[in-house]
């Protein structure tokens, strides 16, 4: 299991740093966790194939950490993306998904992404947690944490395990 931070920093834009993101390497399984501002450059930096991604874990939904979904997302279409992306977080993630997608179809369909790729790359699954909530693969299991994060609800941390290691995610919590 291994952890890159890919961006770390506040809303308030800095040239020199990213917005939150993570990456996590679990087998040969490719996890997000948050996409902020940058995030796709940030993992050609890190040598993060973004069409690799299989997994997506969104904290919460403010701007910092989910403005470059749709970069994320196309990026990996236009790099043909050949399995689809599972997107998993609190409630109202899948209506974000739902919208970041409507805001994109022009752009898309321009493209001819669905002629690229194919429909069933296209189709993002989406999970909703509530706190406690787990999703499990064959090799690895998440399970949310509810955090405080003021009047943002909900938000949630990630608590990965392997079988043989555990590691704590959060986005922003007091």
């Amino acid at each position: 299991m291994q952890i890159t931070l890919l961006g770390t920093v506040t809303p308030h834009p800095i040239l020199e740093r990213a917005g939150p993101s993570n990456h996590v390497s679990i087998g040969a399984s490719s996890i997000l966790v948050d996409c902020g501002s940058g995030v796709v450059h940030q993992m050609i930096k890190a040598g993060v194939e973004p069409k690799e991604i299989d997994h997506l874990f969104m904290t919460h939904m403010h701007s910092d950490h989910t403005v470059d979904l749709a970069h994320v997302l196309i990026t990996g279409w236009i790099r043909n993306r050949d399995k689809p992306l599972r997107v998993i977080g609190p409630r109202q993630t899948r209506e974000f998904v739902e919208r970041v997608m409507h805001a994109f179809e022009f752009d898309i369909r321009l493209r001819k992404l669905h002629d690229r790729v194919g429909d069933e790359i296209m189709n993002i699954d989406v999970v909703e947690l509530d706190d406690s909530g787990t999703y499990e693969t064959d090799s690895w299991k998440v399970t949310a944490v509810e955090v405080d994060h003021g009047y943002v609800k909900p938000a949630l941390g990630f608590t990965f395990e392997d079988g043989r290691y555990k590691m704590m995610i959060s986005g922003d919590t007091t």
